[in-house]
């Protein structure tokens, strides 16, 4: 593979992370899926790097560049992670609210009617 093609792949996987980075630590998580494509065609020619034996022949600059990126796209999981926790999080707390929630309904017995067993089989008042 030759010098000019890795030493772009780096840089440009590198930028590519490093917007990831800026857009995830700033609340945009959603505005990383712009950077899919361009992540992807990174990713394949640092694979065929690696995959192909051709990180035998990077120098020592070369090497700490990959050492670098390999850090930034563990960081960038780890933050991915942590988005994903938030919202399962909200998600559960959405859901337990609704638990405790009443409907504006009642039952013979006078005892109100909770939120997640009403099905909206109620008649109207005339």
């Amino acid at each position: 593979m030759s010098e000019h093609r890795i030493e772009e792949a780096l840089s440009t996987l590198e930028d590519v992370l490093v917007r990831e980075r800026e857009l995830l630590l700033s609340g945009r998580a959603r505005e990383t899926t712009n950077l899919i494509g361009e992540k992807i065609a990174a990713l394949e020619v640092f694979d065929a790097v690696v995959v192909n034996g051709a990180e035998n022949t990077l120098r020592d600059g070369q090497r700490r560049r990959v050492d670098a990126v390999v850090g930034l796209a563990k960081e960038n999981a780890t933050h991915f992670t942590a988005v994903r926790n938030g919202l399962q999080n909200a998600i559960s707390r959405i859901e337990s609210m609704t638990d405790g929630a009443y409907v504006g309904a009642y039952g013979a017995n006078g005892g109100q009617t909770a939120f997640p067993k009403a099905t909206g089989g109620y008649v109207k008042k005339v």
